[in-house]
C-alpha cells in the first residue's frame, strides 16, 4: 500500500487515475498544522481510518470503503489529494472545522469560566459514532422530486417543515430546527459544487438523524443560495441531527457524492419525476 522512498519513511501509494490535488492556505504553519490535526480528527470522528505517515513531513493517509485521501502540510499549506467525487466530502469536511473554529473564537471572545470552557473543548472532541449503515439513514430521508424556493431561508423552512411533517417524533419543534440550519448556515456556507448544497443543523429537540432530499424544480431559481463553482442550486440535502455528539454526517455525505458523482448521476436524479424513481436512485448506489 505504501512506497518507500527512504528509511523510516511511508509515502501514500501513487495517486489513483483521475485524482487532483487541492490546496487551502493559511496564514501561518501554525495554524497549517492545526487546521490539518482537526480536519484528520473530524474524519477520525466519522469513523475512517487515519494513519500518520510521516511526523515530520506531517503527512496522513485517509481510507474507508475504498475512498483514499492523502493529506499533508507543506509551509502554510494544506495539500489534498483525492478524486472529484471525494472533494465535495473533504470540503464539507473542512468547512465543518471551519465552523466549529468560528463557534469556538465567539465563545472565546466572552468572559466565561475556565471550567465552562474545559467542558465546551470536551464537547467538541467527543466522537459518538453511529451504528447504523448510512443507507439506513437515507431511506428514512424524504424525498422531494418537484421543489421550489425563492429563497435560501424559504428553501430550508419548506425542507425543514416536509421533515417534520414526516417524522414528527424526530423533529418536534419545527421552529427550533429551521434556526439551528439557518445558524449553521450565517457560520459558513454550505453550498457545494456542481448544484449541490447539503444544510444541516443540530439541535436538541432532535431525536436521532433524519433528512431531506429535494430536486430543485427546473422553473423555480435559488438566488441567494452561494455554491463554491457559482453553479445554481439543482439538488438540496439537508439534515438534522441532535446536537449531543457526532453523527455519521461525512458518511452519509461520502455515499450521497458517490450516487451524484458517478456516471452523471446529478443530472439522472434531477431527472427523476416520483418518490420511488429517487429511491431507486440511491438504492443502486454502491
Amino acid at each position: 500500500m505504501f512506497v518507500s522512498h527512504k528509511s523510516g519513511v511511508r509515502h501514500p501509494k501513487e495517486s489513483t487515475a483521475g485524482s487532483r490535488e487541492i490546496c487551502l492556505e493559511m496564514s501561518s504553519p501554525e495554524v497549517a498544522d492545526y487546521m490539518l490535526e482537526k480536519l484528520v480528527a473530524e474524519f477520525r470522528s466519522e469513523g475512517f481510518f487515519t494513519c500518520l505517515l510521516s511526523q515530520e513531513g506531517a503527512i496522513w493517509e485517509i481510507t474507508m470503503d475504498g475512498i483514499e485521501i492523502a493529506l499533508r502540510r507543506e509551509d502554510n499549506r494544506i495539500c489534498v489529494q483525492c478524486t472529484p467525487a471525494e472533494e465535495a466530502m473533504v470540503m464539507t469536511a473542512w468547512m465543518e472545522v471551519a465552523s466549529r473554529m468560528n463557534d469556538l473564537a465567539r465563545e472565546i471572545a466572552k468572559p466565561i469560566r475556565k471550567e465552562d470552557m474545559g467542558k465546551m473543548l470536551e464537547s467538541m472532541n467527543a466522537a459518538e459514532k453511529g451504528h447504523e449503515g448510512v443507507r439506513g439513514y437515507l431511506r428514512r430521508f424524504v424525498m422531494i422530486p418537484d421543489f421550489s424556493a425563492s429563497t435560501k431561508e424559504e428553501a430550508i423552512g419548506k425542507l425543514v417543515a416536509e421533515i417534520a411533517h414526516a417524522c414528527p417524533e424526530q423533529v418536534p419543534d419545527a421552529a427550533a430546527a429551521v434556526k439551528a440550519v439557518l445558524r449553521r448556515e450565517a457560520s459558513m456556507p454550505t453550498g457545494l459544487d456542481h448544484g449541490i448544497a447539503v444544510p444541516h443543523g443540530r439541535d436538541p429537540s432532535v431525536k436521532g438523524i433524519v433528512g431531506a432530499v429535494a430536486i430543485v424544480s427546473p422553473n423555480a431559481s435559488i438566488a441567494d443560495y452561494e455554491t463554491i463553482d457559482n453553479s445554481a442550486v439543482r439538488i438540496l440535502v439537508l439534515t438534522l441531527a441532535n446536537d449531543g455528539g457526532q453523527t455519521p454526517y461525512l458518511k452519509l455525505m461520502s455515499y450521497i457524492s458517490r450516487a451524484l458523482r458517478a456516471n452523471g448521476g446529478v443530472e439522472r436524479l434531477a431527472a427523476c419525476r416520483t418518490v420511488d424513481e429517487m429511491r431507486r436512485f440511491f438504492k443502486h448506489t454502491k
